[in-house]
């Protein structure tokens, strides 16, 4: 695998003394608040992984726990990083709706226990509202697309088993014009 950085302008090959597997279908995120891009998970050509790794902006470091609970092997996850709870969290990814926080050194499961949440799902989109303090979910796939902008609110998102709530202003919006946000 290859690391390319952008800063703004143009694209410069980084060439750092460790590098994560090569991978396809990860989920990525930036975590400000400990300034590390954190890269989870994904699939080589035939094997799932379930690993973390952190960049810090010059090297790459394995940071996947030895012990406790972890979201285990998955492919097609998104991840952003939600400032309330001060944790980069992942969703979905091997048609699952599980939702996992990573603080840097050990996981956390905050997936909803009811019904009240997104259908399993890979891909699609996650980003964090920060104005709201929301996690915002939308689209993805399993054997169908998925339309729809799923939230988690501010109050609740650091206690497990939280809620979404369907934003119904954007999944009153028609099919094709969802397609083209995407």
């Amino acid at each position: 695998p290859d690391l390319w950085e952008w800063d703004g302008t143009a694209w410069t090959q980084r060439t750092p003394a460790s590098l994560p597997p090569a991978r396809r279908w990860a989920a990525m995120a930036y975590d400000p608040g400990r300034q590390r891009v954190v890269l989870f998970a994904g699939t080589t050509l035939s094997t799932k992984l379930e690993d973390v790794w952190e960049w810090d902006g010059t090297n790459w470091e394995d940071r996947s726990p030895t012990s406790g609970p972890t979201p285990g092997e998955r492919a097609g996850a998104v991840g952003a990083y939600d400032a309330l709870a001060g944790r980069t969290v992942f969703v979905g990814g091997s048609n699952s709706f599980e939702v996992w926080e990573w603080d840097g050194t050990r996981w956390y499961q905050s997936t909803p226990k009811s019904r009240h949440r997104p259908a399993s799902r890979s891909g699609g989109g996650v980003a964090y509202d920060e104005a709201r303090g929301h996690l915002m979910v939308f689209g993805g796939e399993d054997l169908l697309r998925f339309e729809g902008l799923w939230e988690r609110e501010a109050a609740t998102s650091r206690q497990p088993g939280v809620q979404f709530t369907v934003n119904t202003a954007v999944a009153a919006i028609a099919p094709s014009t969802i397609e083209g946000l995407r």
